[in-house]
């Protein structure tokens, strides 16, 4: 595969590219190499369509390829073995001898060697290419009873047979004590001075994190173009994703639902959870059809379906054995996340694409919001497990904390400030939030016990779930609990440095009641009133965090953080915010030259009609109209596919409803197929609808449709699915309209 790529040798590591490079490609490789080098981070900034994720994926991979080869180097010294030849031989699995010893890293997935000793017993039952020696429980899956060596060790007058590979059966005793006198030979050499036996370096994983799952898919096809699509990989997903249970995929809360049918209490199990075991290493899975090279997380469902297995554990399992992971950068900011999956990221590769809204996502996996119904309810769970005998200080300790909280938000309830018709609020400093706290027992001198007796519950509660006669702390009220713990680890962090960086807000709301009205004391039903149900208020204590390098704290461990996006500018102020140095930047210039794309503000239509598209004018049918034919001229001149973004779905519906008044509709599908984006309320599927769209630019590429269309014209919102994440290469985007109330012009 290497031979049909391009070679280049950049900062010293031999990188493989499908294609020639751009020059911003270029730069990108060298700053990433030179990064993950030294261990320093990277901020880099490349436009959208200028090859971000082919330059990512191969500049890392080179790397952690390259530092495959020179720990096999270490390990196995082949001038000094004792049979002048290679050391290890090696047969991949399930493929016969291999044909070249310098098969790529990326290549050679898990490759087996099988020392024999004179009782025939293996010695080392598995090396993968870390040099890393691993046992396998699951007996389907151990090697054969082989040895391998070079034609050289059986035949030595063949000097020039160093590359070819012979295989044959440990027939006697004699060729058993050589092979273990080999081995024994190579162990000393990889001890130390003091005998001690000393292990591999390993090498760092690379977790790379992008927006959405829809980009995790992109990315995966970018990584099949490349010379290292065979390498060891998983996706992480959520259940929403991944789970393949008949009953629990349909349900609305898959999470609860999952829980429910494994609680041990309940009366049933999920035989796929129960059949993880066959689907748990990187071996098994590439033992099945089409997972010996890149995979999407698709296919993985579509596996466990086949062989009845837990996709989402077995992620979950994969994730260990594999040398890049691919998931949404949540995964890696939001520690309850990184806790529940079991995600370390000490000494690790971490890669953010399309990061320019991860102080959003920072910030946000910094801060916890709680009302007090579920305060009450967790209270109320515990004091009931206390009850029974389970554990009984420790769950009264935790419900006193809830119980105390819950009672400073009423107290605090008749004190708050009124924003609009439904809100009122009050806010507390950082420095006033943690005197609060220190009143109600949660102070930075009481928290380490209150984390400790937290550890202990959650403990306790995973291991009552084997015995059906003990209650046990609900899962929602544990992860609320560990939300709040969470959240004040950060405040207290190194002697409250992030302190200031906090809001607490006590935030009543008000709704109105749609329950059917209770009848009177003669059974009758009252007459409903025309408020249409009685006003309900919820009260919500928001611990807001506003400086999103509190949760990047947690990255000061990670051996590189190369972060990237097309909208990083300015690079000191992108910095400063997330509180991390980034030593290596770059600005990349746009791959496309300026003659090959026109980017230009109108400021009035076809007509001559001012296009003015503050709110004051957008209301009015004169702005409606000319932008009408505006779109309308575009859709007539443009061929193939055409977008156009409004900044709020109200607008858009208006000028749809507009436009099929006028006429301009129908003159737009005499040319174009129209797909809207729906609301996230809608119960519209959004794959579908891509399809519809994509479907109908890729049947009019040569030619109209039947219906006489030349493409699709595509109405989307402002930061909604469709402008983010969503793949609009070549035909599926030849111009882009967007109606922006910022600049007042179209």
């Amino acid at each position: 595969m290497s031979s049909l790529q391009n070679s280049y040798t950049i900062n010293g590591v031999k990188v493989f590219f499908p294609c020639k490079p751009y020059p911003s490609q270029f730069s990108m490789m060298d700053k990433i190499i030179r990064g993950v080098v030294s261990s320093r981070n990277c901020l880099l900034e490349s436009p959208t369509g200028s090859g971000k994720s082919l330059a990512l994926l191969c500049s890392c991979l080179a790397w952690q390829s390259a530092e495959y080869e020179k720990q096999k180097e270490t390990v196995i010294d082949n001038d000094d073995c004792c049979c002048g030849k290679e050391a290890l031989v090696t047969e991949k699995l399930g493929e016969g001898p291999i044909a070249s010893p310098s098969l790529s890293p990326a290549a050679a997935d898990k490759n087996i060697i099988n020392l024999v000793t004179p009782e025939k017993k293996p010695l080392a039952k598995v090396i993968d290419k870390r040099g890393v020696h691993f046992d396998d429980d699951d007996e389907d899956f151990q090697p054969s009873n082989k040895v391998f060596r070079p034609a050289s060790a059986i035949n030595k007058l063949d000097q020039g047979s160093s590359n070819k590979w012979t295989v044959e059966k440990a027939t006697s005793q004699e060729d058993s004590e050589a092979y273990r006198l080999e081995y024994d030979v190579k162990m000393e050499k990889m001890k130390n001075e003091e005998g001690k036996l000393v292990k591999p370096k390993k090498i760092s994983k690379i977790w790379f994190g992008t927006r959405t799952h829809k980009q995790v898919a992109q990315i995966v096809r970018e990584l099949g173009k490349t010379a290292y699509k065979d390498v060891a990989m998983c996706i992480l997903g959520s259940r929403e994703h991944t789970c393949v249970h008949p009953f629990v995929s349909k349900q609305r809360n898959k999470n609860d639902a999952c829980q429910d049918l494994r609680d041990p209490k309940t009366p049933g199990t999920c035989r796929y959870y129960l059949n993880g075991h066959r689907l748990k290493s990187q071996r098994q899975l590439q033992c099945h059809k089409g997972f010996d090279t890149c995979w999407d997380l698709e296919d993985l469902v579509n596996l466990g379906k086949k062989i009845k297995v837990c996709s989402y554990y077995a992620t979950r399992s994969l994730k260990d054995n594999a040398d890049i992971i691919f998931c949404p950068y949540n995964y890696l900011i939001d520690p309850l996340i990184r806790a529940s999956m079991e995600i370390n990221l000490k000494d690790q590769i971490v890669v953010l694409d399309e990061a320019h809204n991860i102080e959003d996502s920072a910030r946000e996996a910094a801060s916890v919001s709680v009302t007090q119904e579920q305060l009450d309810d967790a209270r109320n769970d515990l004091e009931a497990v206390a009850e029974a005998g389970v554990k009984p200080e420790s769950h009264r300790v935790l419900a006193t904390m809830c119980s105390a909280m819950s009672q400073w938000i009423a107290k605090n309830a008749e004190n708050l400030q009124q924003k609009d018709f439904n809100t009122s609020s009050r806010v507390w400093t950082g420095a006033e939030m943690v005197a609060v706290l220190r009143v109600l027992g949660m102070g930075p001198e009481e928290y380490p016990a209150l984390m400790t007796t937290y550890s202990s519950i959650a403990d306790e509660s995973a291991a009552d779930l084997e015995q059906a006669d003990l209650p046990s702390v609900k899962s929602a009220v544990l992860m609320l609990l560990k939300s709040l713990l969470t959240v004040l680890q950060y405040i207290y962090k190194h002697n409250l440095q992030y302190m200031d960086d906090y809001r607490c807000v006590i935030m009543k709301t008000a709704s109105r009641s749609t329950s059917a009205p209770a009848p009177d004391e003669g059974g009758w039903l009252r007459k409903r009133r025309r408020s249409a149900g009685r006003a309900e208020f919820t009260f919500t204590l928001h611990l807001w965090c506003l400086n999103p390098g509190v949760a990047f704290s947690d990255f000061k461990d990670v051996r590189s953080i190369v972060l990237t996006s097309g909208t990083l500018s300015p690079m000191s102020s992108f910095q400063s915010e997330l509180d991390v140095p980034f030593p290596i930047q770059l600005e990349a210039n746009h791959v496309i030259h300026k003659s090959q794309v026109w980017v230009g503000t109108i400021g009035q239509g076809p007509t001559g009609q001012p296009l003015n598209a503050s709110y004051k004018y957008a209301e009015t049918f004169s702005f409606q109209d000319e932008l009408g034919q505006l779109v309308l001229g575009v859709c007539q001149t443009v061929p193939h596919g055409v977008l156009c973004f409004f900044p709020s779905y109200s607008m858009m519906d208006r000028l749809s409803q507009r436009w099929q008044q006028t006429g301009v509709w129908t003159r737009i599908l005499t040319c174009k197929l129209i797909v809207s984006e729906p609301r996230a309320s809608e119960r519209v599927d959004f794959d579908e609808l891509m399809s519809q769209y994509y479907d109908a630019v890729q049947e009019t590429a040569d030619k109209r449709s039947a219906e006489g269309y030349d493409g699709a014209l595509f109405l989307a919102v402002c930061r909604g699915k469709v402008s983010e994440g969503m793949d609009f290469t070549d035909n599926n985007a030849r111009a882009v309209i967007t109606v922006s109330t910022d600049r007042c012009h179209c």
